[in-house]
């Protein structure tokens, strides 16, 4: 693992005082409810726009079924990057799109993960713990702290636009039932936006699932949307 100096450590990882989160999540919860709001004024873009190599090859999330991602002492013995570990994949995709001087491989990225508290587990009453998933301050705190770019919270479908029209980042979290027409899926995904494809009426879309950028429709992204970020340098 490559160290990371201890003066760093709190600035980095997930823990903030009750109070302090609170007040987070309620800022951040508003801005997702008129992100989802925004949505039903959506108007597509003009202009096709690609803002990555398209013909290039990205690293897969199915590439890690050996890499544990997960917290053995809450009962989790079965985790791992292929099957939980779309937003290291994406985190990695934002250091590469930015060309950023710190770096991290998957395995050190999720090692970092779950000793800075950014996986996400819930307890249930009977003291037994439930998986939720990465935390999203991984993206509000840790990304952007660690490749030393800035990262804010999307509160209007139209950031997105303006976003990869100005050469910035968009990151998705997007409901798996609708992304991926599975229903009885409960799971969420990270995906990245990457530009536009006018003539199919969709967005250029980075996926840990896939090698090669996708092309989603846009009607399928935006009712898919849970919150989003946008990235710049």
């Amino acid at each position: 693992m490559v160290a990371i100096d201890a003066s760093k450590i709190n600035f980095l990882k997930a823990d903030m005082p009750e109070r302090d989160y609170n007040a987070f999540m309620a800022e951040a919860n508003w801005k997702s409810m008129q992100l989802w709001d925004s949505i039903k004024l959506f108007r597509p873009t003009n202009e096709n726009r690609a803002n990555v190599d398209l013909n290039a090859e990205y690293d897969v999330q199915s590439n890690y079924p050996d890499v544990p991602f997960r917290d053995e002492s809450k009962g989790d013995f079965e985790s791992t990057v292929a099957s939980s570990g779309c937003a290291l994949l994406v985190a990695k995709f934002i250091g590469q799109f930015f060309d950023c001087t710190n770096s991290l491989t998957i395995q050190e990225m999720a090692e970092y993960a779950v000793e800075l508290g950014y996986r996400g587990y819930k307890q249930e009453k009977d003291g037994s713990w439930t998986k939720t998933g990465m935390k999203h301050v991984f993206f509000d705190r840790f990304v952007p702290r660690f490749y030393e770019i800035l990262s804010t919270r999307i509160r209007d479908i139209f950031e997105v636009t303006e976003a990869v029209c100005t050469n910035k980042l968009p990151v998705l979290l997007v409901k798996d039932s609708r992304y991926n027409d599975r229903p009885k899926s409960k799971e969420s995904r990270f995906i990245a936006i990457v530009g536009f494809d006018v003539d199919k009426y969709s967005y250029l879309v980075y996926d840990p699932g896939c090698s090669h950028i996708r092309t989603v429709p846009y009607g399928k992204v935006n009712k898919a949307i849970r919150l989003g970020w946008v990235f710049s340098d």
